[in-house]
């Protein structure tokens, strides 16, 4: 099978490659054993040489988008549609954070991370909660020239670069957060 065949039946069915992928990754993260997590982690380290770690951070949030998009979206414009996604994808970011932020509190209690632990994740997480709001005022500010009549694509690529901002953000403050042993519960 020729690679432009995959990539074509991939693009043509991108809703069923978004699920494989966010299977898989739920798969693993509940997985018992550490080597699938290892094999799966070795595979997205293959794509981030291939592509570069922006490029690894937008592809989710791009896939959060379109699925979230293709939710209950039947009656809006596609700048409507990107909004009421982008909302969402907001909305599952911050349950994210503060996810790991009450996970790291509970570590920093127990003991088992220390003071310094503690400072550095809170300067990741600040980094994050600037970029979070910055996000949802980009966000706002597309909203309401699109609920204005109009389609800025300043303010769409403004809107859409600081969604994936948040992502890298919320990134370096999960990573960082595992590195240390903390756990992370999933889901909102």
């Amino acid at each position: 099978m020729d690679i432009n065949a995959i990539i074509a039946w991939m693009a043509q069915h991108w809703e069923l490659v978004a699920i494989a992928i966010l299977l898989i990754d739920k798969i693993v993260a509940m997985s018992p054993t550490k080597w699938d997590d290892l094999l799966w982690t070795s595979v997205k380290k293959v794509l981030t040489g291939a592509v570069g770690k922006k490029a690894v951070v937008i592809v989710p949030l791009l896939f959060t988008v379109a699925v979230m998009s293709a939710c209950g979206t039947k009656d809006l414009s596609p700048q409507e549609s990107f909004i009421k996604a982008s909302y969402q994808t907001l909305a599952v970011a911050g349950t994210t954070y503060d996810n790991a932020m009450n996970a790291v509190g509970d570590y920093y209690r127990a003991g088992r991370i220390s003071e310094d632990q503690k400072g550095k994740i809170r300067g990741i997480a600040l980094k994050y909660y600037g970029a979070y709001h910055l996000a949802r005022e980009a966000l706002t500010s597309y909203a309401d020239v699109v609920r204005a009549g109009g389609d800025d694509a300043a303010a769409y690529k403004l809107a859409a670069d600081a969604l994936a901002d948040i992502w890298s953000k919320l990134d370096d403050l999960t990573n960082y957060a595992r590195d240390l042993g903390i756990k992370i519960p999933e889901g909102m």
